[in-house]
């Protein structure tokens, strides 16, 4: 799962860098044998993966109705559900897919890669001004 959330990049990268970034992390991911899935809300969306990282799994958060055109595996639509027998609010989602695709996107390998370290160079500050979320 990559996690792409606008408002935790460095200040000073491009949209374009940022996402060259992503498929940095996400083809090294698969090379090491992981299966990648991008999580974001549409903010995210719209100015990373629409258009430049669509054939990864999406995994979107919001709570309002998804665009038709959205492509989305799993649509989290609410921070603030229940469910009998949990006494706090939790997240809920919902997939978006066939028993099988679900099957094959949480089967477990018999051999689990060792964890990857990604060594990213020139990391500068980042923006943790998060008034728009």
């Amino acid at each position: 799962m990559i996690d792409i959330e606008e408002w935790t990049n460095p200040v000073n990268r491009s949209t374009d860098q940022t996402v060259g970034r992503i498929k940095e992390m996400a083809e090294e991911l698969r090379a090491e044998g992981y299966r990648v899935m991008l999580y974001t809300n549409k903010d995210g969306y719209s100015r990373y993966v629409e258009g430049r990282l669509g054939h990864y799994p999406l995994w979107i958060c919001s709570f309002t109705p998804l665009d038709d055109d959205t492509d989305w595996t799993m649509w989290q639509y609410t921070h603030r559900g229940t469910l009998k027998g949990i006494d706090r609010l939790i997240d809920l989602n919902v997939y978006r897919g066939t028993r099988e695709q679900w099957d094959s996107l949480t089967s477990v390998r018999r051999e689990i890669p060792a964890p990857v370290r990604l060594q990213y160079s020139g990391l500068s500050d980042v923006n943790h001004n998060d008034a728009g979320k």
